[in-house]
């Protein structure tokens, strides 16, 4: 199996990434979905100094 990186805007994978992590519940802290969503947004906007960056990683077919 062959993986690539991929450097993404946060606010384009952000509802993929964040039901990515609520299927597996207990990755993050939050009891609901809503809660992961304030998880993610406040990572990607209140931490980053300049533009953030997401790399995420996906197989190759």
């Amino acid at each position: 199996m062959s993986v690539e990186f991929e450097r993404v805007d946060p606010t384009r994978v952000r509802d993929d990434v964040v039901e990515f992590f609520w299927e597996q519940r207990h990755s993050w802290p939050g009891e609901t979905r809503d809660d992961y969503y304030d998880v993610w947004d406040w990572r990607y906007t209140a931490l980053s100094e300049g533009p953030p960056i997401v790399y995420v990683a996906r197989s190759r077919e």
